[in-house]
C-alpha cells in the first residue's frame, strides 16, 4: 500500500456507506484486506460521527413523539414520522446537510480482495470512493 488518497465525497453518501460498511465487518476476508478496510472504517467514522449527530438533532427537531417520549417510527420500521407541517423545512435541512462535500484521506481497497463478497450494485456504488481503480483489470492508479 502505498499510502491514501483523497476523496470528496457527499455526507448522504457516508451514510449509506456506513450501513454496508457494518455488513463488512462480519465478513471473513483476507488479512491484508480486513487490516485496510478497519483503517478506513475508522476513518470514515470520524468524518461520519458529526454527521449523524446532525441529522439526529434534525430528528428530535422534526420528528412526532409517542406519548413516552420516543421517536415514533413508521409502519415500514425503516423511516420516522415527521410533524406534518414540519416536513418540508426538515428535508430541505437535512438535503442541505447530505449534500455537503467533505474531503477523506482513505486507503483503497483492491477490488480482488472482495471476491467471496457479495453486493449489490446499490452497495458498491456508496463505497466506490474506498475502492482502487480498475481498466480491464488492470490497476488503473493516477487516473
Amino acid at each position: 500500500m502505498n499510502g491514501g488518497k483523497v476523496a470528496t465525497i457527499k455526507l448522504g453518501q457516508l451514510d449509506r456507506a456506513s450501513i454496508f460498511l457494518k455488513q463488512l465487518v462480519g465478513e471473513k476476508l483476507p488479512f491484508k484486506a480486513s487490516y485496510w478496510l478497519r483503517r478506513d472504517i475508522d476513518i470514515v467514522s470520524r468524518i461520519y460521527q458529526p454527521f449523524l449527530e446532525a441529522k439526529q438533532a434534525l430528528f428530535r427537531e422534526f420528528a412526532e413523539f409517542d406519548e413516552k417520549g420516543n421517536i415514533r417510527v413508521a409502519e415500514d420500521k425503516m423511516s420516522i414520522m415527521l410533524k406534518e407541517d414540519r416536513k418540508e423545512e426538515f428535508w430541505k435541512q437535512y438535503n442541505e446537510l447530505a449534500m455537503k462535500d467533505v474531503e477523506v484521506e482513505i486507503y483503497p481497497l483492491k477490488l480482488e480482495w472482495f471476491n467471496n463478497v457479495e453486493c449489490s450494485i446499490e452497495e458498491l456504488v456508496t463505497i466506490d470512493f474506498l475502492l482502487e481503480e480498475e481498466v480491464d483489470g488492470v490497476q488503473a492508479s493516477g487516473i
